[in-house]
């Protein structure tokens, strides 16, 4: 008969009995390696606590009644047998460890599997003392069992929810001076060839909870290699806390810049982690921590990432809540909006912008008359992430004597035109195709003489919009009238969207034939002359924040106080130093940074996605951006640069005016003049449009404060998980907390489950997700991609995968990036040269990456992959070359 109660060295290997963690723990106890002692309480003691609180029969009657059951168990009555059985372990242990505090963590039957992990929906106890401490823990992990999220996510991953378990686990706690995971894979590409550790100060809780940004470190199996080393700025720790508990330290100085782990206890790590993945047969997610100088496994399970133990068959076939109908043979793809949109949209996102995104392309066809055989949208979903529809702008292109399918593939979807292999067959002349073009031809140029009024109107619908919020804040708005204002904005952004894209295939137009002036009459083949003749534009929009954040790096230099502030310091901390400070310097400060975010706080990463963090919220971010200019020097100003582009440019332009004929150089200056506006029309219009988003951040937001101050949310960002009438029903009081949480945690799981799924760039019809072996690392030491602007450059590497989380630059570095947007291009003065895994030549990074004259190369794809922060690389902007110094 199976025990109430086990030693963990005698737990049996058998999940059904102790749960899959306590099930890997006594595996690992068995064959010798660092596990913390203690016991575990089986599930059948889950189970002899309900039949003794006769709960079992009412489990069985009140199926989905999450909130209820968990009221049940936490004042059920402990039976005296499994209460003895459970005093006797714990006393055992204590004498063992010295009565050290002990950690409970919960181990469901179901958890832990290939499948499933359940990584954080049951629940973990730290730092607990005393027997009534660990029985209240206990109670609380079998309570969360019946938490919303965990019975969402069984259902969201079609786990059998019929007479679910649990067991615990209580071990020793480790006193961690660091701690973190470990993967004997990388969960993304599946590549088995790597550890990769994040590490952080303190207890585990920070890196498994999100509260900290770790270290990283990529060790190879083969040879104890570390292949790959990023130390973030750790802003806190999370330490056991006085009387129980944990709390979070703040972290400033040598501490939170040095890594929490040296080169040779990675690698020791990394060879840890190997024993255990060959013990358990397959690759791990292990959870550790290091005290004394010695290392502890906490928790180790089976990958269960896309690209790891979960199959790609598991996920084809399976459609996610707003995925997109789609005809097979239409093309999608998620480069150029992968720039404002990198990843996941938010369900509130999607459900109020959708149809306007739609008309984005609509329109435009209406516009010029086009007949469209592609039936599918402008833009669809895919497993939460967005798609442009290549068919629909290919075709647009077709129709039009001066589309070319080459320069939007180059310039907006990131196919370079030595590579490039049509897609779309190009139509053969025809007198059909001469008709055709006649009668669009007015229309177009009918249309290109009235956009400088589109973009006029679009300038006036975004001043209204911001003049009506400032005479009457949003916090002064009823319910019903923030929600006919959000309603307005939206239908008046679409407006603006449609100038916007309108604009953009202006510019693709003009753009392009500059190129063929270029190209035809000036021998420019790879398109760097076009290039140098569109640099040092001066009003390129997004290349402004910088001008402005260099201003304020000036004000911080003159000033003593300002520059303590900011020295080596993480931006929470730097914003809570500046809180405190007093006196005239300090006031000219904030207010130039209040001018700033007056005219630039709405731009951030994935700018487009409201749920998303703007500056104007994400002053950390902003602070460590403005620290990278301290250390730059006078040459590296915005202003000198754009002095210098300019002269770049002028040169250029009179050369080749030089070289023109007579004839050819009115032609010239009309299509140079054209592209150049273009270019920067397309960025202001750009940045019109994500006012209009701001705005609709800035509204739901006080949507999201209100619905937690009524108590039906626990947090503003709660709402993003909702559709729009799903929280105007829950404003206006015809939705309940409870259905409006099993929608949210249907959908938080559902995000995870769609988070570990790997799709194509390009593809047709539904996408199917990749497995390792269909997106293998390029062999050698060069990458290539589309050469955006000139030069070459070597230096070291600084690889960044979010701002957000960690924008920290040196003055020459060159920056590595997967994608870039406005929230990125401050990072662009203080660096020599960019290489980005997407993008084309007239994507917004492109751009901006020309108005400072960086060499640059976009679309390498595998550039984060492949490249370490550290490394000595050259990048070649003509050639679209990047050379790695060092790789296999």
């Amino acid at each position: 008969m199976p025990a109430l109660v086990y030693p963990l060295e005698e737990t049996p290997d058998d999940p059904a009995l102790v749960g899959g963690k306590a099930a890997g723990l006594g595996r690992l106890v068995c064959a010798g390696l660092p596990v913390p002692p203690g016991f575990v309480l089986g599930a059948d003691a889950f189970r002899a606590f309900l039949r003794a609180n006769d709960l079992e029969n009412k489990l069985a009657a009140r199926a989905n009644a999450e909130a209820e059951v968990r009221a049940w168990l936490r004042i059920a009555q402990w039976p005296e047998e499994l209460r003895s059985a459970v005093e006797g372990a714990y006393e055992a242990l204590r004498r063992q460890t010295g009565y050290a505090p002990v950690a409970v963590r919960s181990s469901a039957t179901a958890e832990d599997s290939a499948g499933a992990s359940f990584a954080g929906q049951h629940a973990t106890l730290l730092n607990l003392d005393g027997l009534d401490a660990v029985l209240d823990a206990v109670l609380i992990c079998w309570a969360s069992l019946y938490d919303t999220a965990a019975a969402q996510y069984r259902r969201a991953l079609e786990v059998d929810d019929d007479g679910p378990a649990m067991a615990v686990v209580v071990q020793a706690l480790v006193p961690a001076e660091a701690s973190g995971v470990a993967f004997t894979l990388d969960p993304v590409s599946g590549d088995r060839e790597l550890v990769l550790i994040d590490a952080a100060w303190g207890l585990g809780e920070g890196v498994v909870g999100g509260l900290v940004t770790p270290d990283h470190f990529a060790v190879r199996k083969a040879d104890g290699a570390i292949v790959r080393r990023e130390v973030a700025a750790k802003r806190a720790r999370v330490t056991p806390a006085p009387g129980g508990g944990t709390r979070s330290e703040e972290l400033s100085g040598a501490l939170a810049q040095q890594p929490a782990l040296d080169d040779g206890q990675a690698v020791e790590l990394a060879r840890l982690a190997v024993r255990i993945e060959e013990l358990m047969g397959a690759p791990q997610d292990i959870e550790w921590a290091l005290a004394d100088g010695r290392f502890f496994v906490l928790q180790s399970r089976p990958v269960t990432a896309a690209g790891a133990a979960q199959p790609a068959s598991r996920e084809e076939g399976r459609v996610s809540e707003f995925d997109t109908e789609t005809d097979p043979e239409t093309i999608w793809t998620s480069a150029n909006i992968q720039e404002v949109l990198p990843g996941q949209l938010s369900p509130l996102n999607i459900s109020m912008t959708q149809s306007i995104v739609e008309r984005f392309g609509t329109e435009l066809v209406r516009r010029m008359g086009i007949k469209l055989k592609t039936k599918d949208p402008f833009s669809a979903l895919f497993y939460g992430r967005a798609f442009l529809n290549v068919s629909m702008m290919l075709e647009m292109a077709d129709w039009t004597p001066f589309g070319s399918v080459e320069a939007i593939m180059e310039q907006f979807f990131g196919e370079g035109r030595a590579q490039f292999t049509p897609i779309v067959p190009k139509g053969r002349f025809s007198w059909r195709r001469l008709y055709r073009y006649v009668a669009v031809t007015p229309r177009v140029v009918w249309f290109s003489l009235r956009m400088p009024a589109d973009v006029r109107r679009a300038e006036k619908i975004v001043a209204r919009l911001e003049r009506e919020v400032a005479e009457r804040p949003f916090e002064q708005q009823s319910g019903e009238e923030l929600i006919r204002a959000a309603e307005e904005g939206l239908e008046s952004g679409g407006e603006v969207g449609v100038i916007h894209v309108s604009g953009g295939g202006l510019t693709s137009t003009n753009f392009e034939m500059l190129r063929n002036c270029t190209e035809a009459w000036l021998d420019d083949e790879n398109g760097m002359l076009q290039a140098r003749l569109c640099t040092g534009l001066a009003a390129v929009e997004s290349a402004q924040p910088a001008y402005e954040l260099w201003d304020l790096s000036r004000l911080v230099l003159a000033s003593p106080q300002l520059c303590a502030a900011f020295e080596t310091a993480p931006g929470a901390e730097i914003e809570r130093r500046l809180a405190a400070l007093r006196g005239d310097d300090v006031a000219a400060f904030r207010r130039r940074l209040a001018e700033f975010l007056s005219r630039h706080g709405h731009r951030s990463v994935m700018e487009s996605e409201a749920a998303a963090k703007s500056w104007e919220e994400d002053l950390p971010t902003v602070f460590t951006m403005l620290g990278n200019y301290l250390h730059a020097e006078e040459a590296a100003a915005p202003r000198r640069i754009e002095e210098r582009q300019r002269q770049e440019r002028e040169e250029a332009t009179r050369d080749a005016l030089r070289r023109l004929r007579w004839w050819q150089r009115p032609i010239f200056r009309y299509m140079l003049g054209q592209a150049q506006k273009w270019v920067r029309m397309r960025e202001h219009t750009k940045s019109l449009l994500l006012r209009t988003t701001h705005r609709g951040r800035r509204l739901t937001r006080e949507l999201g404060r209100r619905l937690v101050a009524r108590g039906l949310l626990d947090d503003v960002f709660d709402l993003y998980e909702l559709t729009w009438d799903e929280a105007k029903a829950l404003v206006r009081g015809q939705m309940n907390r409870e259905d409006a949480y099993a929608q949210i945690e249907r959908r938080k799981a559902e995000a995870e489950r769609n988070q570990r799924v790997v799709l194509p760039e390009t593809f047709r019809g539904r996408p199917s997700p990749l497995r390792p072996e269909d997106f293998p690392l390029p062999e050698g030491h060069v990458l290539r991609g589309i050469p955006v602007s000139p030069g070459r450059v070597t230096g070291p590497a600084r690889v960044i995968l979010d701002p957000r989380r960690d924008a920290a630059i040196e003055p020459g570095e060159i920056l590595v990036a997967p994608v870039t947007d406005a929230g990125w291009t401050p990072l662009f003065v203080v660096a020599a040269g960019i290489v980005v895994d997407t993008g084309g030549t007239l994507s917004h990074g492109s751009t901006v990456a020309r108005e400072y004259g960086l060499p640059a190369v976009v679309n390498v794809r595998h550039g984060t992959r492949l490249i370490r922060t550290g490394q000595i690389i050259t990048v070649d902007g003509a050639q679209g070359v990047v050379v790695l110094e060092g790789a296999d």
